[in-house]
């Protein structure tokens, strides 16, 4: 076998791995981004509470994905009351603390009795409570604690969701896009060369010239 088709055999597999690493990294981006997306849009748990006198809410629920970075609470409030009146007048007055048990029921040392507090103004009727860092994977307990309530909101619907706030892992699909788009059009480049040089190469071989024999030097 000729050097030439020992290199030409070589970057062949090399232009195959690249397509097929290609494809495999699209399928990747989409299934992936379309993973962070409805971990991002799903809350992970969602809570009715009622803010308006003293009492214990909880909810428990499970973590069982690593796309966060963080995580947020946000409280839901009708936006036709909060059109209707200021955020202090409808949550002053309130004595609350928030915390997390873990799936043993011990509460966790540094989400422990957090203060309700807004932190910033209603969007579309979510109101941020509390940021905080990621959560490992495991089963929680969120609990809500009302020493003092709000008379404002009395017969008001409400709820506390939690909100998954993917970081770094969010760069992870684009990324994933990228390597397969540049990984196919490699391979397919590679893959096209390999096959002109092999026509050309056969174009050669056609138009050589065929040694005919003389006869005249015959004895």
């Amino acid at each position: 076998m000729k050097i030439g088709q020992v290199f030409r055999i070589i970057f062949s597999i090399v232009a195959g791995i690249l397509i097929i690493f290609g494809m495999c990294s699209l399928i990747y981006s989409f299934y992936y981004f379309r993973e962070l997306w409805q971990w991002d849009k799903t809350p992970s748990f969602d809570i009715r509470v009622d803010l308006s006198e003293p009492g214990e809410f909880s909810k428990q629920f499970t973590l069982n994905r690593r796309y966060a970075d963080t995580h947020s609470l946000y409280l839901i409030l009708p936006d036709s009351l909060l059109r209707e009146s200021e955020l202090k007048e409808l949550l002053g007055g309130i004595e609350a603390s928030i915390s997390f048990l873990d799936h043993s029921g011990a509460e966790i040392e540094w989400l422990r009795e957090l203060p309700f507090d807004t932190k910033t103004n209603p969007s579309e009727g979510a109101i941020l409570l509390l940021d905080f860092g990621r959560l490992p994977i495991n089963t929680y307990t969120f609990r809500l604690t009302v020493s003092h309530g709000a008379g404002a909101l009395s017969g008001v619907e409400q709820r506390i969701f939690m909100k998954n706030n993917v970081g770094f892992a969010a760069m992870l699909p684009v990324l994933a896009l990228w390597v397969g788009i540049l990984s196919l059009i490699f391979g397919i480049i590679l893959a096209l060369l390999i096959r002109l040089t092999r026509k050309k190469l056969d174009t050669t071989k056609v138009n050589q010239p065929i040694a005919i024999p003389d006869e005249t030097e015959q004895v």
